[in-house]
């Protein structure tokens, strides 16, 4: 009996060596990597954003997108709680965010960039960008700040009303200060010029 169960127990170890290099540490070359653009992206307030994602794999390109899950989260500056923004499983996308979409077409190329449409201020935050390809796993963050364009713009055309009303005060200064003296030393000669000529002419008359 013991002599009998030495080839189950040789087919039992071999079952678990095969699990375990299934399983095990994959080589550098055989992982997956995600790849944001930066860490802060900065758009204007109710304007559309592309937030970039790339990834790439061991695989060769194009991709079996069937192969591939994709998902979106937000957490936003004060929460620690993420919510999903986007999700793409199985071939199928859903949007919890209406709007939120990523190029089909891409994806095959390693682009799980993330597209909003009219970002709110309340939308600011450490965006997720997550993909499988089972069992692989990779993850990038960014951080997306939504600037009020109205407000920019005021700001700016006080400050370029400043510096007009600052090059006004130079010129003036300028003017009468070292123009207006060239101009009147300019023009005294030819007022002696003049005046000699008109006292000739009244000399001449008078004989």
């Amino acid at each position: 009996m013991a002599n009998g169960g030495g080839p189950f127990l040789a087919a039992a170890v071999i079952f678990l060596g095969l699990l375990l290099s299934l399983w095990g540490p994959r080589d550098a070359s055989d992982s997956l990597q995600a790849k944001m653009d930066g860490k802060i992206q900065v758009v204007s307030l109710g304007g559309n954003v592309i937030i970039f994602c790339e990834f790439s794999s061991s695989d060769i390109l194009p991709l079996d997108i069937r192969d591939i899950e994709i998902r979106w989260f937000l957490r936003s500056l004060n929460s620690d709680k993420e919510i999903k923004v986007f999700e793409l499983y199985r071939g199928h996308q859903t949007a919890f965010r209406p709007g939120a979409k990523i190029s089909m077409s891409r994806r095959r190329w390693g682009d799980a960039s993330l597209y909003l449409s009219h970002i709110q201020i309340q939308e600011r935050g450490e965006y997720r960008c997550e993909v499988i390809q089972f069992p692989r796993r990779a993850q990038g963050t960014i951080i997306l700040d939504v600037v009020e364009h109205g407000n920019y713009a005021i700001f700016s055309g006080l400050i370029i009303t400043v510096i007009l009303f600052v090059l006004v005060g130079v010129i003036w200064f300028l003017h009468f200060r070292k123009v207006k003296p060239m101009l009147f030393l300019s023009l005294e000669p030819e007022y002696l010029i003049h005046k000699e000529l008109k006292e000739f002419s009244f000399a001449i008359s008078g004989f």
